[in-house]
């Protein structure tokens, strides 16, 4: 168990690291080297005890992170809302009202979704994607996705334009991420699927 205080990894995969102050994860977060305060709780009764490095999820057996790293994931339809703070910022930056919801829309229909910026997660029972604070703020819907390793039943590599794109296919569908050294992901999600 983790007993120092200090900077471990982020138990509830939302982010890179987590601060742990002897006796509880904090809301304290960093990835990127970007520290930033959590603004959901860490509300697992699990995590209160989790060893740094380790990631429990409710009745699942303890699961080992293999590799997390920043990336964008492909979501359909998420729930677009602008906070009126940025909708003023936009406007005094010479934006018309409704420009931003017009243009996503347009991404929306070209690219089949939004890419969502944020952390994809690889353990060794699980795939996880949470959206950084900035995604966060401005979508709601499901945009965090937790994908049992045993529920996937496909790993490729797509072409994409600077990065590539790994698809996880399950039988209820597909989350598709792109990220730097996409093709390493996917070996290692096929590795530790067969582990």
């Amino acid at each position: 168990m983790t007993s120092q205080p200090g900077w471990h990894p982020d138990p509830v995969r939302r982010f890179e690291f987590r601060y742990w102050d002897g006796a509880s994860w904090t809301d304290h977060v960093s990835s990127g080297g970007i520290a930033e305060v959590d603004s959901r709780p860490v509300t697992d009764p699990g995590l209160a005890s989790a060893q740094s490095g380790v990631v429990s999820n409710g009745a699942d057996v303890a699961a080992t992170r293999i590799m997390s790293r920043g990336a964008n994931a492909l979501f359909e339809q998420p729930s677009f809302h602008l906070p009126h703070l940025a909708g003023i910022a936009l406007e005094q930056a010479g934006a018309a009202p409704g420009s931003v919801g017009w243009v996503l829309e347009r991404y929306r229909r070209r690219w089949g979704g939004l890419w969502v910026g944020g952390r994809v997660t690889l353990s060794t029972a699980r795939v996880a994607f949470s959206p950084n604070a900035m995604n966060r703020a401005v979508l709601s819907g499901a945009i965090d996705v937790d994908i049992p390793l045993v529920e996937i039943v496909q790993v490729e590599v797509l072409p994409g334009v600077v990065t590539k794109i790994v698809a996880i296919r399950t039988m209820g569908g597909v989350l598709k991420v792109r990220c730097y050294g996409a093709p390493s992901l996917a070996k290692a999600i096929e590795d530790a699927r067969g582990s």
